[in-house]
């Protein structure tokens, strides 16, 4: 692993993030002093957190499937850049409907919080 180039990018990721964290707060102060009744912001539950880990997991385990298993099916789509593609989307997806069908059983994922 060549770890100069994993600390560059590591680097640029953490700078862009906080450069963009500074307009996303401002706008968040002026959004909260424009309407006030409203929920301040949202909090994600266990289950979310379970949820999201789970669907972070199953992406990572598809786009290295080309490395750990690259004669497996998934593993030869994975090789290609329109197959790993397909399979992200079909993994997205996937959670997206499993997080409708969880909402529509009253399992929440993230709730609104309310301002003190």
């Amino acid at each position: 692993m060549n770890w100069e180039a994993f600390l560059v990018i590591g680097g640029f990721t953490l700078i862009l993030g906080a450069v963009l964290l500074v307009p996303g707060l401002i706008w968040a102060r002026i959004k909260v002093k424009q309407h006030p009744d409203e929920p301040a912001g949202m909090s994600v539950t266990r289950t979310g957190y379970v949820f999201f880990g789970s669907m972070l997991v199953v992406l990572l385990a598809v786009i290295t499937s080309q490395f750990w298993a690259p004669e497996s099916s998934i593993g030869l789509w994975a090789a290609s850049r329109s197959g790993r593609f397909l399979l992200g989307a079909i993994v997205v997806g996937a959670a997206l409907l499993i997080e409708l069908v969880l909402a529509v059983a009253g399992i929440k994922l993230k709730v609104l919080e309310k301002r003190k």
